[in-house]
């Protein structure tokens, strides 16, 4: 049974092909086995994966900002994104055991703007300082119709690659391999909101943009200066001497 939100987004149909990619993917483990590269993480479906280099543990994982760019073109805030894109990778390797060290990224856009693609790097710049994170690099891609979205302005998606290295403390990553009855659950709160959270939280939102095509004036300055603010990655808080 499906599982769609009214989002208007299918679960069960991402999920399957999430499944379908990564069973592609193992596919490949071999070409790495017994060389640098080695892929080491024993289940599947974790927020990152593990490379052997050596004896030296690096993790890897791969996300982007998905629709929390639409809430940038209706809003003008741009600046805040970066801060966004460490976060879904950097806290992704942080719940596996690693220390976030390095980030590569892609922006895909229609058309270029100057000043857009200032504002996200410089954003960028700004959280991988306090994330403590290099960024070595990445690609700016020109694409024309293929990329879409609100407004007459440059449109684009974000996405990024990032490693880490395992935690001292730790002879392997976090997987969830050795969970038992009757452990201890340790919770979190967020921060701030999610790039997530716009699409999978918010459905009174979404409507709002399906029905109208446009924010009201209040909702836009509530809901715009909410989702637009900083996103703090847990870096600095779980990681305060790495």
């Amino acid at each position: 049974m499906s599982q769609q939100q009214p989002s208007g987004y299918d679960i069960d149909l991402g999920n399957q092909c999430s499944k379908n990619a990564y069973a592609w993917a193992k596919k490949t483990f071999a070409n790495r086995q017994g060389k640098a590269g080695a892929v080491q993480m024993k289940v599947d479906g974790a927020f990152s994966n593990m490379l052997d280099f050596g004896g030296t543990k690096i993790g890897i994982t791969s996300d982007g900002i998905g629709t929390k760019i639409e809430l940038a073109e209706r809003t003008g805030i741009y600046h805040t994104l970066g801060y966004d894109l460490i976060a879904m990778t950097a806290d992704d390797l942080i719940a596996s055991g690693f220390v976030p060290t390095n980030l590569s990224n892609i922006i895909d856009a229609d058309q270029l703007d100057y000043d857009i693609i200032d504002a996200l790097v410089r954003g960028l710049h700004d959280a991988a300082n306090t994330a403590q994170i290099a960024i070595t690099g990445g690609e700016i891609a020109e694409l024309g119709q293929r990329i879409g979205g609100y407004g007459s302005r440059m449109h684009f998606n974000w996405c990024s690659t990032a490693i880490g290295i395992l935690h001292p403390a730790l002879q392997n990553p976090i997987d969830g391999s050795g969970i038992q009855a009757g452990d201890i659950v340790i919770s979190l709160n967020s921060l701030d909101c999610a790039a997530t959270d716009f699409r999978q939280q918010d459905a009174s939102y979404n409507n709002i943009l399906a029905t109208n095509g446009t924010m009201p004036p209040t909702t836009s300055i509530k809901l715009g200066a909410r989702y637009c603010s900083r996103l703090r990655s847990s870096t600095r808080r779980l990681l305060p001497n790495y």
